[in-house]
């Protein structure tokens, strides 16, 4: 199955510490996990070495709906797997805070973005599908986006 998820622009995220990059939808209860090995890359290419109560900044790559990049962090520790038979050794253990998006941390934001702006974003998006979904659907497709695009286009600037 082909991804609809179209990237249009990175806006040259750069994240408020180096981090090391996890799913967290893998999370199992209190357990981030990180790796079956004793090392780790960070967000700028560093080693870690991991070993027992080592503090780690996490972060999964995210983006809002206007493609601006808005990860998902979170802090914690380091701690070995506590589930036998895993193959996974190391795991991380969240602070208080939990996870949460990049832009709720303090001092952090993204840049707004104005309604030409949102309206460009949306065009590039549709465009994408239509070339990857136009051949298979072919007219139905592109009449509901046309529709869609002439009322986009009927938005006026905030």
């Amino acid at each position: 199955m082909t991804s609809l998820s179209l990237r249009v622009t990175d806006q040259n995220f750069v994240l408020d510490r180096p981090r090391i990059p996890v799913d967290f939808s893998q999370i199992n209860g209190v357990f981030v996990p990180l790796t079956p090995v004793d090392a780790v890359l960070d967000s700028e290419g560093t080693l870690i070495v991991l070993k027992e109560e080592l503090e780690v900044y996490l972060h999964q790559v995210e983006y809002d709906v206007f493609d601006r990049r808005n990860d998902l962090v979170a802090d914690g520790f380091v701690v070995k797997n506590p589930q036998p038979n895993s193959p996974i050794k190391w795991c991380a253990v969240l602070d208080f805070n939990g996870i949460r998006r990049y832009s709720d941390l303090p001092g952090m934001s993204l840049s707004p973005l104005n309604a030409h702006q949102k309206r460009k974003i949306i065009h590039q998006k549709i465009e994408g599908w239509i070339s990857l979904l136009g051949q298979k659907d072919g007219h139905l497709i592109q009449s509901v986006v046309s529709e869609y695009l002439k009322i986009l286009d009927g938005i006026e600037d905030e």
